[in-house]
């Protein structure tokens, strides 16, 4: 799963950063407001959920957004 996001992430923003499991998307990525939706509408398309915006505010980084989808969107 950490896999899968991790290539989401990469196809949604326009950086080239290495990204692993514990990186921080806002600090050490940089990820705006705009990158944020990106990789929402990624996430949503990949896994055909619906993510609430507000949930996703509280995601730091690809470990949070495995948990996540896993606790709130069920997603295997």
């Amino acid at each position: 799963m950490e896999d899968i996001i991790i290539e989401l992430i990469i196809g949604s923003i326009d950086k080239d950063y290495e990204i692993r499991a514990d990186t921080n998307l806002r600090s050490d990525l940089d990820i705006d407001s705009f990158d944020f939706l990106m990789i929402i509408n990624a996430l949503e398309d990949e896994f055909d959920i619906t993510i609430d915006e507000d949930d996703f505010a509280k995601v730091n980084n690809v470990n949070d957004i495995v948990e996540l989808l896993y606790s709130k969107y069920e997603v295997k």
